[in-house]
């Protein structure tokens, strides 16, 4: 199961943690800010960050045959809702989005 959620909520505990905080942040563009990371403009926003195909090669690595993977950001909107739905589908795993309607 891949997990994304916000810090600022509180990390679980009891998986690999990933955090994707490292990511460029979407909410800083107003155009972005209200999106969260399901949206074609955001996802390709988050995969623009420079360096972000290495980034994501290992991330995939470490969550590769983990039973449970958390992905974070500052808010669990944008930044970790894109990384773990990649890790889902590159993975053939569930996906579920712990912070994404929060404010």
């Amino acid at each position: 199961m891949i997990v994304s959620f916000g810090f600022r909520f509180g990390h679980p505990i009891g998986g690999v943690i990933i955090d994707a905080r490292v990511l460029r942040n979407p909410f800083r563009q107003k155009k972005l800010r209200y999106k969260t990371g399901l949206n074609q403009e955001v996802i390709r926003d988050v995969q623009g960050t420079p360096g972000f195909g290495e980034t994501y090669q290992k991330w995939l690595e470490r969550a590769t045959n983990q039973p449970r993977v958390f992905v974070g950001c500052h808010s669990g909107h944008h930044r970790s809702v894109v990384v773990a739905e990649m890790l889902a589908k590159d993975l053939g795993d569930r996906v579920y989005h712990r912070d994404i309607n929060r404010s």
